[in-house]
């Protein structure tokens, strides 16, 4: 495990070698998993007899490639070569070794006895029920541990990240990961198990440079496949590479990159997905196929989102610098407006969904009434410098806003009677930030990630402003006495630590 506190992750940005790494490493997304969805201890991944066939084929299918390539090789660089006298001694005297035939000896010197040397040497005396105990706590994911799963590359290597953070103790350590197959662009956690509508888990839904929609099941360790994928490309016992996944789709599939995920909250089994094909897609997880497909856009669609009350109702903005309000049931009666920009992100108002907002890559955030699509913006603010690349609100706060942008901060802003005001403005020390995310499971807490391949959590309520503004809004009962403020802490951070508190009667 890489275990990490803020103690240790709290150096300036990176310099030299490191800042040349970190420019090749990018966390590109993440998602909160609800508290309590998680196992405790999660499960090991197990081979069955019939995957292990499968890779056991398909890497001797690999195998017979390379020898192919190899005796093309050979042939093309057969050319005469210089007997080294020396070399051929050194080759009289091998023979007599008989080293062709050193596979097939069947007897070897006797050392004494396996079993004597097992019963005296006291090295070998090890305690596996204790090791067994070991490495069941340090997997154990504790009820006070809060789950983070990122989506990140560095060079060519992606993977998902499942980071495990304690509130009490600030401390924060990646608990397992998983590798993908190819550059993630989007997360969405979901509940329903692929394989059977009626249970639940812990599954995370991946989009990416690929048309499929990966879905693994973060309760399992060391996990090889996802348990479903959603369109890409059809089965085969030939290695899927990525000019056959794209040539061979399954009925329904998207034919290029997902760029955006969304679980509806009242039918948990139903997921939309927006493309850089320029389609929205409906997607039934249980019945892993495609209910419907809907062409509103004439460009990549970069954000979609299921309305918080209406169940058929959904959000999607793209590169067409529209945004599209649409009943599933009726898609020919699709509301829309138009921006300044290619959007970035687009999101519903959890606590007014008649309202939802857009922010844009020239760094403008809009509000919007559905009901009136055709007026102009309830509000427009300019809330970064460059592109804002994120939004989100906390869903026990009304009216707290957070947003992101390739300019590295983070702002906090009170949006009040379609007012927008800055409460705080944070740099993350993170590169430029990328996305970020409220946890609904805890009002005021944020994580964010960024360019550098960094994740940070910052507890928003740390700040004067934030307390000042919000702390009496919250729909959940939460004490101030155990936060000391500084009333400059919010302007610019010297580290990367998301939080400078001081908590009384805790240990940091």
């Amino acid at each position: 495990q890489r275990r990490v506190t803020w103690g240790q992750q709290s150096s300036n940005q990176p310099s030299g070698e490191e800042s040349k790494m970190s420019e090749e490493s990018m966390l590109t997304a993440l998602v909160w998993v609800p508290k309590g969805a998680a196992k405790l201890v999660p499960d090991q991944f197990e081979v069955s007899e019939e995957e292990l066939k499968a890779m056991q084929a398909a890497a001797a299918i690999e195998e017979q490639k390379l020898e192919q390539k190899r005796k093309v090789m050979k042939e093309s660089n057969r050319q005469p070569v210089p007997v080294d006298e020396s070399m051929a001694e050194a080759d009289d005297g091998l023979a007599g070794l008989n080293m062709d035939n050193y596979d097939e000896e069947d007897s070897l010197p006797a050392f004494g006895n396996d079993n004597e040397m097992e019963e005296d040497d006291p090295y070998l005396d090890v305690d596996e029920a204790n090791d067994s105990e070991e490495e069941i706590e340090d997997y154990t994911v504790k009820k006070s541990d809060a789950m983070i799963v990122c989506a990140s590359t560095e060079k060519e290597f992606s993977v998902l990240e499942v980071y495990l953070y304690d509130e009490s103790t600030e401390s924060l350590y990646v608990h397992h990961d998983i590798q993908l197959s190819a550059f993630p662009l989007c997360l969405e956690w979901m509940e329903v198990d692929p394989r059977d509508a009626n249970a639940k888990g812990n599954f995370v839904a991946v989009g990416s440079f690929l048309p499929g929609i990966e879905i693994w099941n973060l309760d399992v360790m060391d996990v090889l496949e996802p348990v479903a994928v959603l369109g890409g490309g059809k089965k085969s016992n030939k290695p899927m590479t990525q000019k056959r996944m794209m040539k061979d789709l399954k009925e329904g599939s998207h034919t290029a990159a997902v760029m955006s995920l969304s679980s509806n909250v009242f039918k948990r089994n139903i997921l939309a997905s927006g493309s850089a094909d320029n389609t929205v897609k409906v997607w039934d997880v249980s019945e892993n196929k495609c209910m419907y497909t809907y062409s509103h856009h004439s460009n990549k669609v970069q954000s979609v989102k299921w309305n918080p009350v209406e169940a058929t109702v959904f959000l999607s903005g793209g590169y067409d610098r529209t945004v599209f309000v649409v009943d599933a049931r009726s898609p020919n009666a699709a509301v829309h407006t138009t921006v300044s920009a290619d959007i970035e992100s687009v999101i519903w108002n959890p606590h007014n969904p008649f309202l939802f907002v857009a922010s844009t890559e020239d760094g403008l955030v809009t509000c919007h009434d559905v009901r009136m699509m055709s007026n102009a913006p309830l509000f427009t603010l300019s809330a970064h410098d460059k592109a804002t690349t994120g939004l989100t609100f906390s869903h026990a706060v009304p009216d707290m806003l957070a947003t992101c942008s390739l300019d590295k901060t983070v702002k906090i802003w009170d949006v009040a009677d379609n007012k927008p005001k800055c409460v705080a403005s944070k740099q993350m020390n993170i590169g430029k930030v990328l996305c970020l995310s409220f946890y609904k499971d805890s009002p005021f807490l944020l994580s964010a990630g960024g360019s550098t391949g960094q994740l940070a959590v910052w507890d928003t309520l740390e700040n004067k402003g934030v307390q000042h503004a919000f702390s009496k809004r919250v729909l959940v009962p939460v004490s101030l006495e155990e936060y000391q403020i500084e009333d400059n802490e919010s302007i610019t951070p010297e580290t990367n630590s998301s939080s400078t508190k001081k908590k009384k009667n805790k240990n940091l």
